[in-house]
């Protein structure tokens, strides 16, 4: 993923933007008028849409039955996690097996890998190959940098097919951190509303005029949407606990406690990010607090920007543990708020003032499963 995922992201964005743009209309519609909806259930359109793009190339992403499998294996994968949910650890595999979704994602399954088994072999194909034999590609995607990375890897090279079953995992995953993430921010500018036109006001100044509005220069320029999208993080972190990781051998730490085999830790950088204790007013939201923040010089501009990480705010993790897929989260927020703030309005129904609680199910965080509404901006 470093080596190849972040140095190449930036080629694939003006594409993941068009992507966005185009499955807009289809999922917030093109009423000038208030409508609801519900953040959700239609944000996964998008989120689904965007990282096909990334992971599985343009020419993929446009196939209907590919998308047909894509879309209904996220959404049985991860109903299958909750319906196991209860079964204790021994039981899940007979109840998964058993199961009428179980079932459903199985087909699911099967049906994406006899799209991504030979995208696969091709890629191994042309790795291959003498220098002098290989062609171009036209379009580098998520499974290419995979098979090239995998033949790197000289000490373990795992059949295609569980690979294949590996990148449909990771992409389900990726998938459903956008959603989340999408929707929670959506959340927040129906709640905050008089952070939209500065927002927009900065969309006109530096991404509508740039030569290049997608390059990582543009969007990394745009402190007031960085900020926006980092106090939105902050205030509705991904989980309770960050860098969770089992103890596979008796570990005394510095200060003399003795960690047995099997014990699972963590640290609650989720409750650290909103304590008073370290932030100024920390139980509320304040849109540019990063912005003013980044002013403190250059190690304040890394450690401040949305991908940045301190004590007090690792919810990306910290040091060698720090989550290789930042970047691409980073941007892709970016791109769907741009095409989202171009194009619509949210607001609270009921002429509600305050944002509806998230829940909490296993330790992650959800947005709030109520409705929106939303409607066409006019030019």
């Amino acid at each position: 993923m470093r080596r190849y995922m972040n140095n190449r992201l930036e080629q694939t964005l003006p594409s993941v933007l068009k992507e966005s743009l185009e499955v807009l209309p289809q999922v917030l519609g093109t009423a000038t008028d208030w409508v609801e909806f519900c953040p959700w259930e239609q944000l996964d359109l998008i989120a689904n849409k965007m990282m096909q793009h990334i992971w599985f190339g343009p020419k993929l992403s446009k196939n209907p039955s590919w998308h047909k499998y894509s879309i209904a294996g996220e959404r049985d994968f991860y109903g299958l996690v909750d319906e196991l949910s209860s079964w204790s650890f021994l039981l899940k595999p007979l109840a998964a097996m058993f199961s009428s979704r179980g079932r459903r994602f199985r087909q699911n399954m099967k049906g994406a890998e006899e799209f991504l088994i030979p995208k696969m072999r091709d890629h191994v194909q042309q790795q291959q190959r003498p220098t002098g034999e290989k062609t171009a590609s036209k379009d580098e995607d998520w499974v290419q940098w995979w098979t090239q990375a995998a033949q790197l890897d000289t000490t373990y090279q795992a059949p295609i097919a569980r690979q294949c079953e590996l990148i449909m995992y990771i992409f389900f995953d990726a998938v459903v951190a956008l959603r989340i993430q999408l929707c929670m921010e959506v959340f927040d500018l129906a709640t905050y509303p008089e952070y939209v036109e500065p927002l927009r006001q900065e969309i006109r100044e530096k991404f509508d005029i740039a030569k290049e509005p997608t390059s990582t220069r543009t969007l990394g320029s745009m402190t007031k949407l960085d900020s926006w999208m980092k106090e939105s993080l902050r205030m509705n972190p991904p989980s309770r606990l960050t860098g969770e990781r089992e103890v596979r051998e008796p570990l005394t730490l510095s200060n003399g406690l003795h960690l047995p085999t099997g014990i699972k830790l963590g640290f609650t950088a989720s409750q650290r990010a909103t304590d008073p204790q370290y932030w100024e007013g920390g139980k509320e939201f304040h849109g540019f607090r990063f912005e003013r923040l980044r002013e403190g010089g250059a190690k304040a501009k890394q450690d401040y920007s949305y991908t940045g990480s301190t004590r007090d705010m690792a919810l990306f993790g910290l040091g060698v543990q720090y989550c290789p897929a930042r970047l691409l989260m980073d941007y892709t927020i970016k791109l769907a708020l741009i095409s989202l703030l171009k194009h619509y309005d949210f607001q609270l129904p009921g002429g509600e003032k305050q944002r509806p609680g998230n829940v909490c199910t296993g330790g992650v965080f959800y947005p709030p499963p109520g409705k929106l509404l939303v409607r066409r901006t006019v030019p």
